[in-house]
């Protein structure tokens, strides 16, 4: 049990690591491209800066399952996971926490692999959902502090009503 569990660990460290670096790059690309002067996302291009970082995420979340398919691959015996396709579709069900139960490890002492792995999946899946917010949330806030949104809002440049109840001044 001590192999699997240390396999794991490893495996974790370095999926976090991929993460870690891959999230580091996304932004600081976002940063460099998609955002001005002001520190906020560019309106024209928060859309786009959307999509890229939807995208770079699942590129992460790709290495990530592959690094866990090579070890599936590498560590456990032959039977069950006979080919890197089956072990990247094992890996990518395992991850996702899907697990619809049609592949599973054939030795008891690396089945425990598989629950490290949905863990360590759920961990940065919740991290790039985390991620994927902020980017969305300041498209959104860039937008609306933008001067795409203030030409077709006029209802934002009224003086804001006051809100008194009638009857008390």
């Amino acid at each position: 049990m001590t192999l699997p569990l240390l396999t794991g660990a490893l495996l974790v460290v370095i999926t976090v690591l991929i993460q870690g670096l891959g999230s580091i790059a996304l932004i600081r690309f976002l940063a460099r491209h998609h955002v001005g002067p002001d520190g906020q996302l560019l309106p024209q291009r928060a859309l786009l800066a959307v999509i890229l970082t939807a995208l770079g995420l699942l590129l992460l979340h790709w290495l990530q399952i592959l690094v866990w398919a090579l070890a599936y691959r590498v560590l456990t015996p032959v039977t069950p996971i006979g080919t890197l396709e089956q072990a990247l579709y094992f890996s990518a069900i395992t991850f996702t926490t899907v697990g619809y139960g049609d592949i599973t490890l054939a030795t008891e002492q690396w089945r425990m692999l598989a629950g490290i792995e949905a863990l360590n999946g759920v961990l940065l899946l919740g991290w790039s959902t985390a991620l994927l917010f902020a980017v969305v949330q300041r498209s959104w806030g860039s937008y609306v502090h933008g001067e795409h949104w203030i030409k077709s809002h006029p209802a934002a440049t009224e003086e804001p009503k006051s809100r008194t109840k009638a009857g008390t001044d």
